[in-house]
């Protein structure tokens, strides 16, 4: 995904000369922190990034929080956006996919069968986004239903307000398992 941030920039700000770069303010999902904290180095102009879960910046952004660009996880926060008149209609574009992946500490030898997390959670918890607002959990959600594990899962979950924090659970390794992109999978060396 990292590659792709520059074009990201470069396609939403404006073409002018670097004496003329705008100060631009970014509400962006937590887990795009890494990769915009880089591109915006790279920026001449300056840049103010707020990072939170993909529903805390929708919900800043329709209180009126200026944003120049927003950048969310889930398509559903966007189109609430653009409904409530928050943002342009026409200005809002699908960029990047993502996909999610089951994680554990680096350390760990736990080998969980993905068919049945409940059998190697035992009294443990599952460290996700929350199901109800954060993407990645709307999306680990829709996962664990789809392969009829959420009525055992749903009692041993550890929710969180955004993807970053299900990850810091199980780097910590506060969790044996979790469930976050892939991207802030391969950036974090402390899981697997």
């Amino acid at each position: 995904m990292k590659r792709f941030l520059p074009l990201i920039f470069a396609a939403l700000l404006p073409t002018l000369t670097r004496a003329e770069q705008p100060s631009v303010t970014v509400f962006a999902a937590a887990s795009l922190r890494g990769a915009l904290d880089e591109v915006a180095r790279g920026y001449d102009g300056d840049v103010a990034l707020s990072f939170g879960g993909s529903g805390t910046m929708a919900r800043q952004i329709d209180a009126g929080a200026p944003a120049d660009v927003v950048l969310l996880a889930a398509p559903v926060w966007m189109t609430w956006l653009r409904d409530r008149g928050a943002v342009q209609a026409d200005a809002v574009v699908d960029l990047l996919g993502n996909s999610l992946v089951l994680i554990a500490p680096a350390d760990s030898n736990v080998a969980p069968d993905p068919a049945d997390l409940a059998g190697a959670l035992g009294d443990a918890r599952l460290a996700m986004g929350q199901r109800d607002a954060v993407p990645a959990g709307i999306y680990a959600r829709e996962w664990l239903e789809a392969t009829g594990q959420w009525e055992a899962i749903a009692p041993h979950l550890a929710e969180t307000d955004n993807v970053r924090s299900a990850l810091a659970l199980v780097a910590r390794a506060e969790t044996p398992l979790g469930v976050v992109y892939r991207t802030d999978a391969l950036a974090e060396p402390q899981v697997r």
